[in-house]
């Protein structure tokens, strides 16, 4: 059985990079688990999307399909170099575009390319500076559509995948995906042995639109069902508005064979009414399916023996180089070099989810110790302002960096001695994992992920020695904050082997991709087990 990983954004396994390294926002991509070669569309072969409605949005049809006629969108195979970068602004996008790069000799990964004109705009693949693209439901149906026609049409290999797949459905992006295998393909004997997989990583985006779009998605009438959702009075916009809407992420919950998160925690979270958005009694239901994995982090490109963006190297047998990155980060943000007040850092969105008004409303107490702050991020203009405000009034002990770097996150997760993560939510989290593997003692918020990955110190065990990897506080009040990083400021000023020994056990755990890709392969396996989602 082939496993067919339809992915859904950047920053999360699948979606794909030119081969000169650069993101591609421009096409949205598949990927599956062969290598071929690549080729691109001009006349030849082809491959029909049935059944998808055009998208009107200000009176112009932004279509693939129209409700009468199936457009066909042409493939002819050329053998030739790797290079997937967006036509030039002075180039129209033709024809609707499938393509995919492979070696099979080289790569375990096919990448299969679905190309509109619709996926050619500035921004990344879901929005820019402006919001989100008016006709995103659009876009990801057409993704959904070709998912589900390429494996049986296209020869990867020299043959086609044929019906027996696996399907990775990452988020609402890729939820259609699911419900077409239950509503289109199945009653006509199509993909009977196949079986889907779906991936949460946020649950607060579903995907929601008005119920008039239904009609776009390509599904029976008497499916509308599987996707209705209708909101709670209190929720709508106005007196004469109904609620009432379709959900992508409902029906792919309801038919998908497995449901997996970004861990754990967060898997018991969204079965919460706190942490459900409206889905947790849904989810409930099928808990005997839902399982939560924690992702992996690329120990690679975070390693801090090799990294190339920070001032010194080292690890856990050679804590020297971390002193020397301290050191450089305090130069580098025009502190005052010292060794004994530890500089703490938040790297991340400023918005409402990453708790950065909770930050907002500590800081003046928090400023009030010996130590040093730095923060990196971009999202919300007054947290933006007020970070300017701030480190204009305090030069010596805050900074405030707006916008975002990749080389500089390498750097302040190197440098601080403390990463604070404050989050109301966080399906995994990232940045608690890059900093542990530095060395760096992460505070976090006890929620979904970050509870799951850090370790509470504990000075006082059984057997005499300390344990733990960082701090995690509840409930999330400013008052909680503070008390737990006061009590990781003094740990670090007073007790500097137990504050080693932290550090170490953080340097030491294993966050590498090989531990979820055993539990990933449990699942596919016990979803091979059951019979496939049958209405």
């Amino acid at each position: 059985m082939e496993i067919l990983r339809l992915p859904s954004s950047v920053g999360i396994p699948g979606y794909s990079c030119s081969s000169r390294g650069q993101m591609n926002p421009s096409v949205m991509a598949l990927k599956s688990s062969i290598c071929v070669r690549s080729f691109h569309a001009n006349e030849g072969r082809s491959l029909c999307l049935p059944g998808l409605r055009s998208y009107s949005m200000s009176g112009k049809q932004q279509g693939f399909c129209n409700s009468d006629d199936l457009e066909e969108v042409s493939l002819d195979w050329e053998e030739e170099a790797y290079d997937l970068q967006p036509p030039s602004g002075d180039e129209e996008a033709a024809e609707p575009v499938l393509s995919e790069v492979m070696d099979m000799e080289e790569v375990l990964t096919v990448e299969i390319f679905v190309d509109h004109p619709s996926y050619h705009r500035p921004g990344n693949p879901y929005g820019d500076k402006f919001g989100t693209f008016g006709d995103n439901q659009f876009r990801f149906t057409l993704l959904c559509h070709a998912a589900c026609e390429a494996p049986l049409v296209l020869p990867l290999g020299g043959f086609t995948y044929g019906e027996k797949c696996l399907f990775l459905v990452n988020d609402w992006h890729a939820s259609l995906v699911p419900i077409l295998l239950a509503a289109r393909y199945r009653p006509h004997g199509v993909y009977r042995d196949a079986r889907c997989i779906l991936i949460i990583h946020n649950l607060a985006h579903q995907g929601v639109e008005p119920a008039v779009t239904y009609e776009n998605l390509g599904l029976p009438a008497e499916w509308y069902g599987a996707l209705e959702w209708v909101f709670p009075t209190w929720a709508r916009k106005h007196a004469l508005d109904k609620g009432e809407t379709v959900n992508p992420l409902k029906g792919a919950i309801v038919t998908a064979d497995r449901v997996v998160t970004v861990s754990q925690g967060y898997a018991w979270e969204i079965t919460t009414p706190e942490g459900g958005n409206g889905l947790d009694e849904l989810l409930l239901s099928r808990k005997s399916v839902l399982s939560g994995i924690t992702n992996g982090i690329d120990i690679d490109e975070w390693d801090p023996s090799s990294d190339e963006y920070i001032s010194c190297n080292y690890s856990v047998d050679d804590l020297s180089g971390k002193v020397g990155c301290k050191t450089a980060l305090q130069k580098e943000l025009q502190f005052a070099i010292r060794a004994d007040i530890p500089l703490i850092g938040f790297i991340g969105r400023l918005d409402y989810q990453k708790g950065i008004d909770l930050i907002r409303w500590a800081m003046p107490d928090l400023l009030q110790e010996n130590i040093q702050f730095v923060m990196l991020g971009s999202g919300d203009e007054g947290t933006e302002e007020w970070m300017r405000e701030t480190e204009s009034a305090h030069k010596d002990k805050f900074r405030g960096w707006v916008g975002f770097s990749v080389a500089v996150s390498h750097r302040i997760t190197a440098g601080c001695d403390i990463l604070l993560m404050p989050s109301r939510f966080e399906p995994c989290g990232l940045n608690q994992l890059y900093a542990m593997r530095y060395g760096t003692v992460p505070v976090v918020h006890c929620t979904g992920g970050l509870r799951d990955t850090v370790e509470n110190f504990d000075p006082f065990v059984d057997d005499g020695e300390d344990r733990g990897t960082g701090w995690a506080f509840s409930p999330l009040t400013k008052e909680a904050m503070l008390g737990t990083l006061r009590i990781a400021i003094e740990t670090y000023r007073d007790h500097k082997a137990s504050w080693e020994r932290l550090m170490k056990r953080g340097m030491k755990r294993d966050s590498s991709w090989q531990n979820a890709a055993v539990q990933y392969e449990q699942i596919f396996e016990w979803a091979l087990m059951d019979p496939p989602y049958v209405r």
